[in-house]
């Protein structure tokens, strides 16, 4: 796997320098997880989809689009209650798996249409659904004035 910030991966400099930071999210949800049919949108490279099925999930699924990520993921982390999968988390919504939660940890900002994907996460939630999802702030990044290529849609508060 290659080592960036877009990509954390134990092991990496990028992890030593992130990791604590991208795991706090999956930590500050786990209550979340149990006895929960849970989707990881966009999970890299696996850590915190496998933290969501160590951590009372029923089933979790971790997509991603790049299939490098997945390889990365199914070669690292295994349990009965764990899936991986190569999907575009922006049709999110063609899954039908049964699915009571969906975690989205720093994705929305890699999207061309963040509304589109929230559209999509509602539909394959249902009613009782829940959607836990984080993206930066633009005011703190590029309306700061540093301007990342890998975030076409940063949002500020208002937005998002």
């Amino acid at each position: 796997m290659s080592d960036t910030v877009e990509r954390v991966t134990p092991g990496t400099a990028s992890w030593e320098e992130y990791g604590a930071e991208h795991m706090q999210r999956y930590t500050f949800f786990e209550n979340y997880y149990k006895d929960k049919a849970v989707i990881d949108a966009a999970c890299g490279t696996g850590y915190g989809t496998f933290f969501i099925a160590e951590h009372g999930a029923k089933k979790a699924i971790g997509i991603d689009v790049h299939e490098e990520a997945i390889a990365f993921s199914k070669g690292n982390y295994k349990r009965k209650n764990l899936e991986y999968r190569i999907h575009d988390c922006e049709k999110i919504g063609e899954i039908k798996d049964e699915c009571n939660l969906v975690v989205s940890f720093e994705t929305i900002e890699h999207l061309k249409d963040p509304s589109a994907f929230v559209k999509n996460v509602a539909s394959t939630l249902g009613r009782n659904g829940i959607f836990i999802c984080s993206t930066p702030n633009k005011q703190r990044l590029s309306g700061s004035g540093h301007h990342n290529p890998f975030h076409p849609s940063e949002l500020d508060w208002d937005e998002f």
